[in-house]
């Protein structure tokens, strides 16, 4: 049989560019297969010049049972899998899967070898395996391919992060030791991401909202991070945390200026501003309440702001108008429903930012092509047991404190002994390290205490501002780029009227959800006496009030922006009823789905009733804008009345 050719023709099925690098791989030199006496065919690979077995020569199916049956697969909704190896350990692990009604589970093979899987498909029949709807297989060449694919597979559905486990073929590791442990740390970090997003969004999805419509007529005259790409290119950049570190030398960090660009975070704003030292930029991407605090009581008007599309609408707002701002991030699911009222693109790009500011300003830097990139301040742990740099808003909090509200965890700081940070900063820190092993550039950390090692040369600040911070740089030049555009008066205008056609839409969809609020709470009453007569006049009037709802287009893609939460408890409950559907008679069945959907249109017109004041905030922002722009005269255009300002319990008609 021709195992190549057939195995091939499987493959090329489901996978046909897998099967069309395999089928241009040459024969590997490094690696063969040998029928042993047992009649086994064995893998083996070429290690200092000697043949070493990957796979058992006396039964390698039974060993791939023995190195997997360790394996967490009750739970697991995708194995991921490293080390070709004869395919052996595959079988296994596809056989050891529960049943799967649901069609959920997958076993995921990441190669970055073609010679390697036509070895084995040119010396064994797995055609089986490949025809499995279970199994996938991630073939490239290209590091950074792979790792994008696995984004993919774990955040394919916004709502639902699946329980995973991994496993890494024994020898393949000691084999591919570099490949294996990149996959292995990559898929933590992609999982810690993943997970942290999943619970901000749903925590923090009405803040970002409401502080992303306040924030549209200064976003609207922001600097783009395309404009800034390389414009730093080899020259050095300084970025200040708020560390508890930060107080070993940040009076030394005033003969930085014009030396380094100095990106400063905003919660360490306040420790260089009693010091007389002003940062070239300041970065401010949380946009929760308790972040505006950190800016309360100090004037930062005069320093550009590198910011996110939802930083929080207080601290932009005292910026004012007339001050240099910078997108840095501009994800959300508010993007759609913002394209829509400006008309178009917004024509911002984004930075992975990695989760807080000091990472924020990080990928900035290399954004503009800084080299070295310096840490100052940067900690990311508890040193000595404080939390913040003297002079924060939280100078005072203790470790005690931290450790009495969340876990800590031991991690080896720049001197090698253990020091307690928690699991944030702890994502941070791999953060920073996987993108430090690029080593594409310097990257120096000179907080002189703290937990940021891997990649990273360790200096004093001392030492850096005498080796690497000697020559004056064009920092006030560079700053010139960041002054803020004009936004034509009719394109604010055009603005102004998509956001009032848009407020105007949600009172009628708020008008909208109450009838069918209370259309399915008289219907899941009849349901409960046992009356199922009105199910079709139910559903035809569901249908009437989803059209209408549907020519609100404005209004249902702001609600898009801000649903994350409702839509995600929708979700579990339907599983919760799929799970339990067995159980019921088709009455209890009506009434779960009646309830589900009862439970659905009220978050949806909470959502709708939350949505009205966010737009009249977004209104007065404009407003207060424009007439900053115009010395206090608002052109006649963008006046709004009182009714379109007003009550929205104001009636205008029945809705359906």
């Amino acid at each position: 049989m021709d195992f190549l050719a057939v195995n091939l023709e499987v493959l090329e099925q489901r996978f046909p560019k897998a099967a069309d690098l395999i089928r241009q791989a040459g024969e590997s030199k490094e690696r063969r297969a040998e029928i042993s006496r047992q009649g086994a065919t064995v893998y083996q690979a070429l290690r200092n010049g000697c043949w070493v077995n990957i796979t058992s020569g006396y039964n390698p199916r039974a060993e791939a049972d023995r190195q997997t049956e360790g394996l967490s697969l009750a739970e697991a909704k995708l194995v991921f899998v490293v080390g070709e190896a004869g395919f052996y350990h595959l079988e296994s692990i596809l056989e050891a899967l529960p049943s799967d009604d649901m069609g959920e589970r997958r076993l995921l093979l990441f190669s970055q070898h073609p010679e390697y899987l036509r070895l084995v498909l040119a010396t064994r029949d797995v055609r089986t395996l490949l025809a499995d709807e279970r199994f996938y297989l991630f073939l490239d060449s290209t590091w950074d391919t792979l790792k994008a694919a696995l984004q993919q597979v774990i955040g394919a559905d916004i709502y639902d992060i699946p329980t995973f486990t991994w496993f890494v073929h024994p020898v393949e590791e000691e084999l591919q030791g570099d490949f294996c442990r990149d996959f292995r740390s990559f898929l933590r970090l992609a999982y810690t991401t993943a997970l942290l997003d999943h619970h901000t969004t749903g925590a923090f999805e009405q803040w970002w909202l409401h502080n992303f419509v306040c924030n549209i007529p200064y976003l609207m005259q922001a600097v783009s991070l395309a404009e800034l790409a390389e414009t730093w290119r080899g020259r050095p950049v300084i970025i200040v945390g708020a560390g508890p570190s930060l107080n070993k030398n940040i009076e030394q960090l005033a003969e930085a200026k014009g030396r380094a660009l100095i990106l400063c975070v905003d919660t360490a704003y306040r420790s260089l501003a009693q010091r007389g030292i002003v940062p070239d930029l300041l970065v401010t991407l949380d946009g929760s309440p308790m972040n505006a605090e950190h800016m309360r009581g100090t004037d930062y008007k005069e320093v550009p702001l590198l910011l996110d599309v939802s930083s929080h609408r207080e601290i932009l707002r005292r910026h004012g108008c007339s001050s240099a701002k910078v997108v840095l991030s501009a994800s959300g699911y508010h993007l759609a429903w913002w394209q829509r009222i400006l008309g178009g693109e917004d024509g911002y790009t984004s930075l992975a930012t990695g989760g807080s500011v000091a990472t924020a300003a990080f990928s900035f830097a290399r954004h503009i092509g800084a080299d070295p990139v310096i840490l100052v301040g940067v900690d990311l742990s508890y040193p000595n047991g404080a939390c913040y740099a003297r002079g924060t808003l939280h100078a005072e909090r203790t470790l005690e404190e931290v450790r009495s509200e969340r876990s800590l965890y031991p991690v080896p700081d720049i001197e090698g002994n253990t020091v307690m940070t928690t699991a944030d900063y702890r994502y941070y820190l791999r953060w920073l390290h996987a993108n430090a092993a690029l080593q594409e550039r310097r990257y120096i950390n000179a907080t002189e205490g703290g937990a940021v090692r891997e990649g990273f040369e360790i200096k004093t600040l001392r030492a850096v501002l005498d080796d690497d911070c000697r020559v004056w740089q064009p920092v006030a030049v560079w700053k010139n780029r960041l002054r803020p555009g004009r936004v034509a008066a009719p394109q604010m205008a055009k603005v102004e009227r998509n956001l009032r056609r848009s407020y105007r839409e949600m009172k009628t969809a708020l008008r909208l959800w109450n009838a069918l609020a209370a259309a399915a709470k008289k219907y899941l009453r009849q349901l409960e006496e046992e009356d199922y007569s009105q199910t079709d006049a139910f559903l035809t009037y569901l249908s009437r009030a989803q059209l209408k709802l549907n020519d609100l287009s404005l209004a249902m893609s702001f609600l898009d922006a801000h649903s994350y939460k409702a839509v995600y408890t929708d979700i579990k409950m339907a599983d919760s009823i799929r799970q339990e559907r067995e159980k019921h008679s088709d009455g209890e069945k009506l009434k779960l789905s009646a309830r589900q959907t009862y439970n659905l249109i009220l978050n949806l017109r909470d959502l709708a009733r939350d949505s009205l004041p966010m737009h009249r905030d977004a209104l007065a922002s404009m407003e207060s804008v424009l007439k900053e722009m115009t010395n206090g005269e608002c052109p006649q255009s963008l006046q709004t009345s009182q009714r379109e300002y007003g009550d929205p319990r104001t009636p205008l008609g029945h809705a359906l």
